[in-house]
C-alpha cells in the first residue's frame, strides 16, 4: 500500500499477520490465529454488546456525525434512495454514490471536504442472505467519512485508520479486540486499496482508498484487472448503522436489534414460536463459519435437546419472519422516497420485493403488510408520516394485483410447463408473469417434473434489473463549438458567420436557433446570405456544435449570415414547456409527493407528459390537475430563470430539481415558479406564467404499470381544443335537435331507449333461434343419437341459433352454412370441438377460421366450395361423435 498505514500500525504497536485460512493480511495487537471474519472464526457475540453502551438508530447516527463534526469534518443531509442524479443505476447502494460521478470524476467540486454523512441505501444482491445469515438487511444506513484530496491533500491511509481507532477506542472497544484485515476493493471502475475492520468477528467498517482507474495497460493489478493512477484520491469508508446497532445491543441478529417490535407483533400473528436467543446466537455464529444447514440443524438439535425436525422447522419460519420484518422496512423506505412498484427501473426492484414479502405473509396468515407498515412508520420511519396513507395505499393495491398474477399465472404456467425447465426459464416466468419459482415448482410436481430454484434466484434477478441498459455513445465530429444566444439575450432574428459546412448542416460562431432537447423540438426558420434564403428544418446539438439543417443551400465557411427563427413556433414551445412544469406542479400537489416526470414531448399543437403514478387517474383527479394548473396561470407568476453552482443547488432545492435527468456539470440552470415546480431546465420558456393563457388536459392514458401519460395543450393550442369541442357539441345538440345544456339528459335518454330496444331484439332473436332450433331439429340427421343441424341461413340469424344450442342442456350440433361464404359451428358436445371443425371446413375453401370449443366461424375465398366445405364439417362431426 503506498501510504500503507504503517506509521499508524507503528503508533498502535499493531503487527503484520497472515490468516491461514484465507490468507488475506491482517494487522492486530496479537495473534488471533485468523483474520477473525467469517468465515475463518465464528463471531464472538455473547448476548452482550461489543461497546460500552447501548445505542439506538438515531442516537448511534447522532453519534457518528459528532464524532467526525468535532474533528472537522461537515455534515452533508443525505440523498434519496433512488438514485436521480445518476443515469447508469436505479438506487443508491453506497455513501460514495451520492458524489459519483459528478465529484468523483472531477466535473463537480465536493459539498465539503472532507465531509460525514449517514447515507440510507439499497442493495438486493443479498437477497438470499437475508433473514438466514442474521446481518444482511436490504436496506441499511452508510454512516461514512470522506476526503477528496487533490492539490490540497485533505488526508489518506493513516489518518483514516487513526479516525477509526479513535471511534471504536471511544465506545469502549478495547484496541486489542480491533483488528485491521486488508482486502483491495474495487468496482464502478476505479480500485484501490482497502482495510476491514473486523471486531468480535463483525465486520464493522470498510475503509476503501479509491486512486485507481480501470484501464487495460494498467500497471496495477487489482483482482484480476488492470488499473492505472486516477488524479483525485478519495477516502470512501462505509460504517454500517445498523450493524453498530446491533453491536451495542447483544441482540442475536440484526433485526431483533433495529426493528425489534416489528418482529415481535410479526412471530405473534403468525403463531411462531421463537427459538431462544442463546440459540440463535449460536445459529447465526455457525452460519458464518459457512456451516451446512443440515449438520448445523444437527448440533443445535444435540445441544439445546429439541428434535431435529422441529428445530428445523422453527429456524425455517423465524428466518421467513426476519426476511418479511426486512422487506416491509425496505419498502417504506423506498415507497417514502418516491418509488412506484411497476414493471420497469426502480419499480420493478420495489415490486420485486414486495411480492416476495406478501408471498411470506400469505404463507404465515399475517393479517396485511399496509398495517404493519403504518407501524414502521410511526415507530422508525416518522420522516414518512405525511405520506403514510399514500404508502399503505399503494402495497394494498399491489397486494391485490400480486393475487391476481398468482391466480392467472398458475393457470398459465399449468398450460405451458413441459421438460426440463431450466433457471433462464424460471427468470422468464418471473419477469413476464411475475411468477415465482415455487408456483412453477409447485406445478411441476403435479406433472412430475422436479425443478430446483437457484438459490441466489432473486439476486439473479434484481441484478439484471439493477441498472438501465449502457446507452451507446453517439460519435461526436470534431466540429467547431457554437456560443448559444438564446438564454442570455433571446431574440428572434440574429447575425453569424458560418465556421463550417457538412452537407446539408451548417455550424454558426452563434446562434439564436434552440437545438432539440429535453423532449422540446429544435427552432425552425432561415438564415439569409448574399441574396439567398434558406430554410432551417432541423436544429440539434452534436458536442459544442449546434447544427442547423439547411437542405439545398449553398453556404460555405467564413459567409457572413442573417437568421431568424419562426417565433410562433418558438413561442408555443416555451407555452408548453412552462405548462408541463405547471401540470407536474399540479400533479404532485393533487396525487402526492410520489409523482415524479417519466418524460414529456413538446409540439406545436399540443404536448405529452409522463408521470408516475399506481393506477389510472380519475376523471376528479385529471379535473383537478388541470384546474390547479390554470390556477397558477392566472396568477401570472414569475418564470425565474438562474444558474447555481450544483452543490448549492442541491442543498437549496433538493434532487426534486432532477425531473428530466442529472446535469452534465458543475452548473445547473434553475427554472422556478415561486416554489410551486423549481426543476433543473435547459429548454425555453415564458416570462410569466400568464403568458400561457391556458392550459387544457385532453386526454389520459396509461402507458406501462405504474406510469400515466397525460395529454395537453397550451395557449392558442387549447383554445383551439375548446373550440374544436365546442364545435362537436354544437353539432351533436343540432343532430338531436335540442340544446347545448339539455344534450347529456338528451344522450342518457336516447342510450336508455337504445338499451330497451335492444333487450327487445335480443329477446326476439332467442325465441325466433328458439323456433327455428325446434323445426330444424325436428329434421335434422342424427350421429350417435345426436341431433345435427345443416342449414343455409344469414349470419346474424345463425349466429343466434348457434349461441341458443350451446346453452341447451340437452346434446346437440350445428353447421351453418351463409349468403356470405362462411361456416359457423355450434357444438353443446364434449367430444366435437367447433373451433376444429370449422377450421376444417374452411380449409376446403383455402381460407380458416376461430372461436372456441363452443362457437366458431371461419371462411376463405373459394366460396363456390361452401357446399362441400359444409359437407366436410359434417363428416368431421361424425367421426367426432364416432357414428357411421
Amino acid at each position: 500500500m503506498t501510504e500503507d498505514g504503517s506509521e499508524f500500525y507503528r503508533e498502535n504497536d499493531y503487527a503484520r499477520f497472515e490468516c491461514p485460512t484465507c490468507g488475506s493480511v491482517y494487522w492486530a495487537l496479537e495473534d488471533k490465529g485468523t483474520c477473525t471474519d467469517a468465515p475463518c472464526s465464528e463471531y464472538s457475540l455473547t448476548g452482550e454488546g461489543l461497546f460500552s453502551q447501548s445505542f439506538g438508530m438515531d442516537e448511534m447516527r447522532q453519534w457518528f456525525i459528532d464524532f467526525f463534526a468535532d474533528r472537522g469534518h461537515a455534515p452533508v443531509d443525505p440523498f434519496p434512495v433512488v438514485a436521480r442524479w445518476r443515469d447508469d443505476v436505479y438506487l443508491t447502494i453506497a455513501s460514495i454514490a451520492a458524489f459519483q460521478p459528478h465529484v468523483t470524476s472531477g466535473a463537480v467540486p465536493p459539498p465539503a471536504n472532507p465531509l460525514v454523512i449517514s447515507q440510507p441505501c439499497i442493495r438486493l444482491n443479498d437477497l438470499p442472505s437475508v433473514g438466514r445469515t442474521g446481518r444482511h438487511v436490504t436496506t441499511f444506513e452508510m454512516m461514512a467519512n470522506h476526503a477528496f484530496n487533490e492539490e490540497e491533500e485533505i488526508y489518506w491511509i493513516d489518518q483514516t485508520l487513526r479516525y477509526a481507532h479513535e471511534m471504536f477506542t471511544s465506545l469502549g472497544v478495547p484496541a486489542v479486540d480491533i483488528v485491521y484485515k486488508e482486502n483491495p476493493w474495487v468496482g464502478g471502475g476505479n480500485g484501490g486499496e482497502a482495510v476491514e475492520v473486523i471486531i468480535g468477528g463483525l465486520e464493522l467498517a470498510t475503509l476503501v482508498f479509491m486512486h485507481y482507474v480501470e484501464d487495460p495497460d494498467g500497471e496495477v493489478e487489482l483482482k484480476g484487472q488492470r488499473f492505472s493512477p486516477m488524479p483525485r484520491r478519495i477516502v470512501d469508508t462505509g460504517y454500517g448503522l445498523e450493524r453498530f446497532v446491533w453491536a451495542s445491543s447483544g441482540a442475536p441478529t440484526i433485526y431483533d436489534a433495529i426493528i425489534p417490535e416489528l418482529v415481535e407483533a410479526l412471530v405473534a400473528e403468525a403463531g411462531v414460536e421463537r427459538p431462544s436467543d442463546d440459540l440463535l446466537l449460536k445459529y447465526v455464529a455457525l452460519y458464518a463459519l459457512e456451516v451446512p444447514r443440515p449438520e448445523i440443524v444437527a448440533r443445535l438439535s444435540e445441544q439445546f435437546g429439541i428434535e431435529a425436525d422441529e428445530l428445523d422447522s422453527s429456524l425455517g419460519a423465524m428466518e421467513d419472519i426476519y426476511v418479511i420484518a426486512d422487506h416491509i422496512r425496505t419498502l417504506v423506505r423506498m415507497l417514502g422516497d418516491g418509488i412506484v412498484p411497476s414493471n420497469a427501473k426502480a419499480g420493478y426492484l420495489a415490486r420485486l420485493v414486495l411480492r416476495r414479502a406478501e408471498r411470506l405473509r400469505i404463507q404465515y396468515g399475517i393479517s396485511s403488510l399496509s398495517q404493519h407498515s403504518r407501524s414502521v412508520i410511526s415507530r422508525y420511519m416518522p420522516q414518512y408520516g405525511d405520506f403514510a396513507d399514500r404508502i399503505v395505499e399503494i402495497v394494498d393495491l399491489e397486494a391485490e394485483r400480486f393475487a391476481s398474477t398468482m391466480e392467472k399465472g398458475r393457470r398459465l404456467v399449468e398450460r405451458q410447463l413441459s421438460g426440463t425447465v431450466t433457471t433462464d426459464d424460471l427468470i422468464q416466468y418471473y419477469d413476464t408473469y411475475g411468477i415465482a419459482p415455487d408456483i412453477v415448482a409447485e406445478v411441476g410436481a403435479e406433472k412430475g417434473i422436479t425443478i430446483d430454484e437457484p438459490d441466489d434466484f432473486l439476486a439473479e434477478v434484481a441484478e439484471l434489473h439493477s441498472r438501465p441498459e449502457p446507452k451507446e455513445r453517439a460519435q461526436v465530429r470534431d466540429l467547431p463549438a457554437t456560443t448559444a444566444k438564446y438564454y442570455e439575450a433571446p431574440s428572434f432574428e440574429f447575425d453569424a458567420v458560418v465556421t463550417a459546412v457538412d452537407g446539408d448542416d451548417v455550424i454558426l460562431d452563434v446562434t439564436q436557433f434552440y437545438p432539440e432537447g429535453g423532449g422540446q423540438p429544435g427552432d425552425e426558420g432561415y438564415l439569409e446570405s448574399g441574396g439567398g434564403r434558406f430554410n432551417v428544418v432541423r436544429t440539434v446539438r452534436e458536442g459544442a456544435a449546434i447544427l442547423h439543417t439547411t437542405p439545398g443551400h449553398s453556404l460555405k465557411a467564413g459567409d457572413a449570415v442573417h437568421g431568424a427563427i419562426d417565433p410562433e413556433r418558438r413561442m408555443a414551445h416555451a407555452r408548453h414547456h412552462t405548462a408541463t412544469h405547471l401540470i407536474i406542479g399540479a400533479s404532485r400537489k393533487v396525487l402526492g409527493r410520489h409523482v415524479w416526470q417519466a418524460g414529456s414531448q413538446l409540439d406545436v399543437d399540443g404536448a405529452r407528459l409522463d408521470v408516475t403514478h399506481h393506477r389510472p387517474l380519475t376523471e376528479e383527479e385529471v379535473r383537478d390537475i388541470e384546474r390547479t394548473a390554470n390556477i397558477n396561470v392566472l396568477e401570472d407568476i414569475e418564470v425565474s430563470v438562474s444558474t447555481m453552482h450544483r452543490n448549492e443547488a442541491d442543498r437549496v432545492h433538493g434532487h426534486r430539481l432532477y425531473q428530466g435527468g442529472p446535469p452534465a456539470g458543475p452548473d445547473v440552470r434553475i427554472v422556478a415558479l415561486d416554489d410551486f415546480d423549481v426543476q433543473a431546465c435547459g429548454g425555453t420558456h415564458v416570462e410569466r406564467t400568464g403568458q400561457i393563457g391556458m392550459i387544457r388536459i385532453t386526454g389520459t392514458e396509461r402507458i406501462q404499470d405504474g406510469v400515466e401519460r397525460i395529454h395537453f395543450s397550451a395557449g392558442m393550442a387549447a383554445l383551439d381544443d375548446v373550440v374544436q369541442e365546442s364545435e362537436l357539441l354544437h353539432s351533436a345538440a343540432r343532430a338531436l335537435n335540442v340544446q347545448v345544456p339539455e344534450l347529456p339528459k338528451t344522450a342518457e335518454r336516447f342510450f336508455n331507449e337504445w338499451k330497451d330496444l335492444r333487450k327487445r331484439s335480443e329477446d326476439l332473436s332467442a325465441r325466433l333461434s328458439s323456433v327455428l332450433f325446434q323445426r330444424e331439429a325436428e329434421t335434422a340427421e342424427r350421429i350417435g343419437g345426436t341431433p345435427v343441424i345443416v342449414a343455409m341461413m344469414d349470419e346474424d340469424v345463425g349466429l343466434g341459433l348457434a349461441k341458443y344450442l350451446v346453452e341447451l342442456e340437452d346434446p346437440a350440433v350445428a353447421v351453418i352454412g351463409t349468403p356470405t361464404g362462411r361456416v359457423i359451428a355450434a357444438s353443446n358436445v364434449e367430444s366435437v370441438d367447433a373451433n376444429g371443425i370449422v377450421r376444417e371446413a374452411a380449409s376446403v375453401m383455402g381460407g380458416g377460421g376461430g372461436g372456441n370449443a363452443r362457437i366458431a366461424q371461419g371462411g376463405g375465398p373459394q366460396k363456390e366450395k361452401l357446399e362441400e366445405a359444409v359437407n366436410a364439417a359434417v363428416e368431421a362431426v361424425r367421426r367426432a361423435i364416432g357414428g357411421s
